[in-house]
């Protein structure tokens, strides 16, 4: 398992995730990549067989469509505003629930999801930042 960013400064860091890495002799299964710069990323998410996205605050999923830009099998928190993002093009879980996690990454490596990837792919292609630089000036042209 790779985790992009750096284990250490988390925003909530839990330091069980690393006492069970710890404990349970993974230390060479789980890569903690460090920063990764942005040129970078389209070639992870390429190569991984899924995107898991647990996140408990975030704000509106870029990486979520990244990865679905990438053709890469999307799995996401439930939460904050990731379903309006990605609506029917992402598996959810519960990111506090890592039973429900689990069972949803086992069943997925042996499922084939092309239509599903590919669909997500369109759907990243309606998220640019031509049209979010537009739809901005517009609403500062109306406030203004």
């Amino acid at each position: 398992m790779v985790v992009i960013g750096k284990k250490e400064g988390f925003i909530t860091p839990d330091k069980k995730v690393f006492n069970f890495i710890n404990k349970n002799n993974l230390i060479n299964n789980v890569i903690f990549t460090g920063y990764v710069e942005d040129q970078y990323l389209p070639d992870i998410y390429q190569k991984a067989k899924m995107f898991i996205f647990p996140s408990l605050y975030e704000g509106f999923g870029l990486p979520i469509l990244e990865a679905m830009a990438s053709k890469t099998l999307v799995l996401s928190s439930n939460l904050t505003s990731l379903p309006e993002v990605s609506l029917d093009n992402a598996l959810y879980f519960n990111p506090l629930d890592t039973e429900e996690l689990k069972d949803l990454i086992v069943k997925e490596i042996y499922s084939d999801n092309s239509i599903k990837i590919e669909l997500a792919y369109n759907h990243s292609k309606k998220f640019t930042w031509q049209k979010s630089a537009e739809e901005h000036i517009n609403i500062f042209e109306k406030v203004i």
